[in-house]
């Protein structure tokens, strides 16, 4: 069985670097990606990954298409624009 453990975003100036750890049968896998401001949710067969990608939402701003609640804050207030892990106060 596949398990996702966790997903990363790193900036890499107008682009987010997504960074996915899997881990199968006690190994730890991971996988690459460099999105713009969109790109497709994996919530459908990760569940586990709603969490994960509304912080990256939240703080680099890419819309995860598919994710349920992607609007629903986690930690900032909802009149915080600001991208914070992308350097941008808004």
């Amino acid at each position: 069985m596949k398990r996702l453990v966790a997903i990363v975003g790193v900036a890499e100036g107008n682009k987010t670097r997504l960074i996915y750890f899997f881990d199968e049968n006690g190994k730890v896998t991971n996988s690459e990606t460099t999105v713009g401001k969109k790109t497709a949710s994996i919530t459908d067969k990760y569940p586990s990954a709603e969490f994960y990608e509304r912080e990256i939402h939240e703080f680099y701003g890419v819309e995860f298409e598919g994710c349920p609640n992607i609007t629903k804050r986690l930690f900032k207030a909802e009149d915080d624009k600001s991208l914070p892990f992308r350097g941008c106060k808004k």
